[in-house]
């Protein structure tokens, strides 16, 4: 996959795919030994590399239905990823710990394994941004939607600290109008509602770049909202600058500011490789980046119309408006179960909340509108 323009920080990631042969799954076996726990899926697979998924499916009154994403989280061997350079191919998957409790009778369940081309990947994937050799094909997982994550979004606290998840935004050829509504503030110069396409789909960060990541990334925190203990992994990555992000700055002593060592990184040009997304490129093999004015506003809108929030509506402006996929000024606090400190009051000293607290759009992304 040839990725580019894809997130950093406000948890945005794009990528543009090359074209690739069409793979094509055949002589799919599923069997389970005499006294075993585990069950063996085996397949043969033509026109790789390819990206390969799996569902299984039970055979009820209406005919095959799959059994649910939820149900078929722990698979190992060429499965979830890019395989490439074999004949056949073999997974295995642990029934009695994913789908407990169920009896299928001989014939009654199968499975179905689909290869994804290398330019129509899978909706979602996850990036292990933990040290390790970089461009580690284990390191990048892909789910054909959200229920299938291992542990849940919001349940796993992987997704954010020490894995990136990405959702495939589907964009490529799609005209939509692109600038601010016609209203009371606005900024007619360089927000005039106008027709907008965008060329290729592309990846975007499901959550806002997090603490824990950008410490992960670069050996540093210096986020002003951190209450420490652990508090702050899941809290957004602020008080950066864009110079940290893409470029490589310094800061001089006697004036206390930051300067920039080397400007030739600036955008749309490569990352600096000291920088953040240098960083997270050399770790990961991946063309992260920022996205584009365009590829944010498309995601954040999540296909809908001219309003604010992606599920078409307008923001009222409203005191607390929690149901509303953004974090804004003073709309209320964060709570269990996303393990964040009940704040004593709706004011600054509250701190930002955790991300993934508020409401998804349309298209599972949170906190479109901000968090800090």
């Amino acid at each position: 996959m040839n990725l580019k323009n894809m997130m950093a920080v406000s948890g945005v990631m794009s990528a543009s795919v090359m074209f690739a042969a069409t793979p094509v799954v055949s002589d799919v076996d599923m069997t389970q030994a005499d006294n075993s726990r585990s069950v063996t899926i085996s397949y043969r697979l033509t026109g790789a590399p390819a990206v390969v998924t799996l569902d299984v499916e039970t055979n009820g009154p209406n005919g095959w239905v799959s059994i649910g994403g939820e149900h078929i989280q722990r698979v190992s061997g060429d499965v979830w990823k890019k395989v490439s350079g074999k004949e056949t191919y073999s997974m295995v998957w642990r029934p009695d710990l994913d789908w407990p409790d169920h009896v299928v009778p001989e014939g009654g369940a199968r499975a179905k394994v689909t290869a994804w081309a290398l330019d129509n990947t899978p909706k979602y994937m996850v990036v292990d941004i933990t040290e390790g050799a970089p461009v580690n094909p284990e390191k990048v997982r892909y789910y054909p939607e959200e229920e299938f994550l291992p542990g849940g979004l919001l349940k796993n606290p992987d997704y954010r600290t020490t894995s990136i998840v990405m959702r495939r935004i589907p964009a490529a050829g799609v005209e939509w109008t692109m600038g601010s509504v016609d209203e009371a503030g606005r900024r007619e110069i360089n927000e005039m509602s106008h027709k907008a396409r965008l060329d290729d789909d592309y990846y975007m960060g499901v959550f806002e770049i997090t603490q824990k990541q950008w410490l992960l990334v670069t050996g540093y925190n210096k986020s002003h909202f951190s209450r420490g203990n652990g508090l702050n992994d899941m809290r957004p990555a602020e008080y950066i600058c864009y110079n940290e992000i893409r470029l490589v700055c310094g800061k001089d002593v006697s004036s206390n500011q930051l300067y920039v060592e080397d400007s030739t990184a600036n955008y749309p040009a490569a990352p600096h490789p000291d920088s953040f997304l240098g960083k997270l490129r050399d770790r990961t093999g991946l063309a992260f980046d920022l996205p584009s004015e365009a590829q944010w506003e498309f995601s954040a809108r999540a296909g809908n119309g001219e309003w604010h929030w992606g599920d078409g509506s307008l923001y009222t402006g409203e005191y607390s408006c929690t149901n509303h996929p953004g974090r804004y000024q003073r709309n209320g606090g964060t709570i269990s179960p996303n393990w964040a400190e009940p704040p004593p009051d709706c004011d600054e000293t509250m701190g930002t909340a955790f991300v993934g607290t508020y409401k998804q759009n349309n298209w599972g992304l949170f906190d479109c509108h901000g968090n800090v």
